[in-house]
């Protein structure tokens, strides 16, 4: 197990020079340096500190730090762009996800297949938040990620590899499936 996770990260870290900053990196990136930086946590607080700090912590340990420009974004992009290393602290940001990657397939291997059928059920459930009980009258109060027998919230990361490998197995089931090296279809040659 410890070596596929390893492979991951590699995978996922040869990517990290090769992509450029997604929309919401820099945003993510200055939340998390204004905590670290500041002491503070005003840039858009709807979303929980943790992953933000974890991003921002490989750049601030490199000696960067909160420019205060007052705008999350160009914030981010400042301290991406500090001292002409783009691709570096673009790197140093993304490396703060790898310890969720290692959590998420922990999660999933330690937990197998024994609780699986009551994952999916609780996210393929007619009933989530908002909907009312998708007109049956009244909301049933749990979440679409809950396992209704105990009531207890099923983490995301334990549901997520088990709705993926349902997904792949769907595909490769299906009857016209060749496989990666699929032929075109004869009405697009």
């Amino acid at each position: 197990m410890a070596l596929l996770i390893l492979i991951g990260m590699l995978r996922i870290i040869a990517t990290y020079t090769v992509f450029s900053q997604t929309a919401d990196e820099p945003a993510h990136l200055a939340a998390g340096m204004e905590w670290l930086d500041r002491g503070r946590y005003r840039y858009e607080p709807q979303h929980p500190p943790l992953p933000r700090v974890a991003v921002a912590i490989g750049p601030y340990l490199d000696g960067l730090r909160s420019f205060g420009t007052g705008r999350m974004s160009r914030e981010g992009n400042r301290i991406l762009e500090a001292r002409g290393r783009y691709s570096r602290n673009l790197a140093l940001a993304r490396a703060g996800t790898l310890p969720f990657f290692v959590i998420a397939c922990t999660t999933a291997a330690e937990h197998g297949t024994e609780h699986r059928a009551s994952c999916l059920e609780s996210l393929r459930a007619e009933e989530h938040p908002g909907n009312h009980g998708a007109g049956k009258g009244e909301h049933s109060g749990s979440t679409p990620s809950q396992d209704r027998a105990t009531s207890e919230p099923k983490p995301f990361a334990y549901c997520l590899p088990h709705v993926i490998d349902d997904q792949i197995q769907a595909v490769q089931a299906a009857p016209d499936h060749e496989g990666p090296s699929r032929a075109m279809p004869e009405s697009a040659q």
